[in-house]
């Protein structure tokens, strides 16, 4: 099989990923390829969730290793190592059997929070790269409604064998939490802390805040038009004035027909004030750094 090109959608779990990756999808000829490396679903050499290339035994030649094998429909998938799913019809595995099935695929989207630690090194070898940036209190307040747990501790260790700069204090706060508020804390904070280096050193990785997912909607769609060359669909999102859902929303990660303010707000249901003040005692700080120098660096359409 040829080489298909690829398209790589990342950035935390919750972040919007899901939504860019439909967008780019406008054609039979554009297939998904779902977390191929989710290290519970997705290729053989993936070990680690968010596997950093040069830490843990994952190297960049490992990275390109893998691109070659997913440009060429030769993932080699593992069962699902979760007792909840299929072992079998998982969705990375029915994503590379369908755009293997389809004959004349010329894209592949590569929808995967956990490649995102790859993003520069692909950009530099010349991938459209997105990395989709969410509010911190927003992305905590969705761990906390689906009572995830982000695995910091291994993570933050192997970001400091990659040579990320990670203080001892904040360290220590990744092997001791314990909570989906805590973990989803901190991992906004680890990932973003590496987004903002990207951006500060240069790297050709693409931006797409959630917010303006959301209310500018136009603008994102022909900014992700002219990084991929593809047409978009980007879908406007109900009215920003509408009311909050009355009842709790379900333990499920996607949930169709949400309006903007209940996916911008709905945090401020779930977390509580000891909640929100751990939050932005860990995030505040670089999360106005961060949009500072996004404000500077992405340029409106």
């Amino acid at each position: 099989m040829s080489k298909r090109q690829l398209v790589l959608v990342t950035g935390a779990p919750r972040s919007g990923t899901t939504v860019v990756g439909n967008a780019l999808r406008t054609s039979w000829r554009h297939r998904e390829i779902y977390e191929a490396m989710n290290a519970f679903v997705g290729d053989k050499a993936i070990r680690n969730q968010f596997e950093v290339p040069g830490a843990g035994g994952f190297s960049e030649a490992a990275l390109d290793d893998l691109v070659e094998r997913i440009e060429t429909g030769r993932l080699r998938l593992r069962k699902s190592l979760l007792k909840q799913r299929n072992p079998y019809l998982n969705r990375t595995n029915m994503s590379m059997a369908g755009a293997n099935f389809v004959p004349l695929v010329t894209h592949l989207i590569w929808k995967d929070p956990f490649a995102f630690f790859c993003a520069p090194h692909l950009a530099r070898r010349g991938m459209p790269v997105i990395v989709t940036q969410r509010n911190h209190l927003s992305l905590v307040g969705s761990f906390k409604r689906m009572d995830w747990l982000a695995p910091v501790g291994d993570l933050s260790k192997r970001m400091v064998e990659a040579g990320y700069e990670i203080d001892r204090g904040l360290l220590a706060q990744c092997q001791d939490a314990s909570t989906p508020t805590e973990t989803g804390a901190l991992m906004w904070h680890l990932l973003n802390l590496a987004l903002l280096r990207w951006l500060e050193d240069g790297e050709p990785v693409n931006v797409v805040r959630n917010d303006d997912l959301l209310f500018s909607t136009d603008e994102v769609s022909e900014r992700l038009h002219r990084i991929t060359g593809l047409p978009v669909a980007l879908e406007k999102a109900e009215s920003e004035t509408a009311a909050p859902p009355q009842e709790p929303l379900p333990q499920k990660a996607h949930i169709a027909n949400r309006d903007a303010k209940s996916i911008t707000d709905y945090w401020k249901t779930l977390l509580d004030e000891d909640e929100v003040a751990l939050a932005l005692d860990l995030n505040g700080e670089l999360a106005q750094r961060l949009d500072d120098k996004l404000s500077s660096t992405v340029v409106p359409v």
